[in-house]
């Protein structure tokens, strides 16, 4: 009895899939991360990121090890801060990378060897660039609405018999009194009453103990002659 043969099929195999590449694994890891950036788009978060990696410094002894966690830190640290929008990430971003910058300047001052020329210098940049740090926070508590508010009185209605305050009003003493700094203070002509005269022919208010033109005011505990 004769044996057929089957006729082999050549099995078909799926293409490999092409690895990504480390930047794609990169943008995909980031992507939907706004509590990173502010953002949720992969591309831009990772940008920031490696951004504020390349600011860091790491020193002539740099290993694999110390920049991952150099990294680590600073990408936690902007996570903490918690950026909202676009505009808080980048503010964000340029603070750790201030501070960052900032604490070098400092780490060289204080080195053993450093002199005196060499410390006041690093001290000088550290100034410069906490100033520049107070003024990205301060433009960062605006943004997010925490600067100082201003409160604006259009209009004043004073009822009648009522007078309106001109100028400003501050706290004085320790007893807890207010005082007033009027425009116009009310005197006794304002409210209708006569003015205290004295008997000074001139016409001024009350005489002085003595003085020109002015008798002296008697003396009641002058025994008589």
């Amino acid at each position: 009895m004769a044996k057929t043969k089957r006729a082999s099929k050549a099995e078909t195999k799926p293409a490999p899939a092409e690895a990504k590449s480390y930047l794609a694994q990169t943008i995909e890891h980031f992507t939907n991360r706004p509590e990173i950036s502010g953002l949720k788009s992969g591309e831009a978060t990772s940008n920031l990121l490696n951004q504020v990696g390349s600011a860091i410094f790491y020193g002539a002894t740099k290993t694999e090890e110390l920049v991952e966690w150099k990294q680590r830190a600073a990408y936690a640290t902007m996570q903490a801060m918690r950026p909202a929008d676009a505009i808080e990430g980048q503010l964000i971003a340029q603070m750790v990378a201030t501070n960052e910058a900032a604490m070098e300047c400092f780490r060289r001052a204080a080195l053993p060897d450093q002199t005196f020329e060499g410390r006041q210098s690093s001290l000088g940049f550290a100034n410069k660039l906490l100033r520049t740090y107070a003024v990205l926070l301060e433009t960062l508590n605006k943004h997010r609405g925490k600067g100082q508010q201003t409160v604006r009185v259009e209009h004043v209605t004073v009822q009648a018999g009522g007078q309106a305050i001109v100028g400003n009003v501050t706290a004085g003493g320790g007893d807890g009194q207010k005082v007033l700094n009027r425009a116009h203070a009310p005197t006794l002509a304002d409210a209708g009453l006569p003015t205290l005269r004295g008997q000074d022919p001139t016409g001024g208010a009350v005489p002085l103990a003595c003085g020109d033109g002015q008798d002296a005011l008697p003396d009641a505990w002058r025994s008589e002659g």
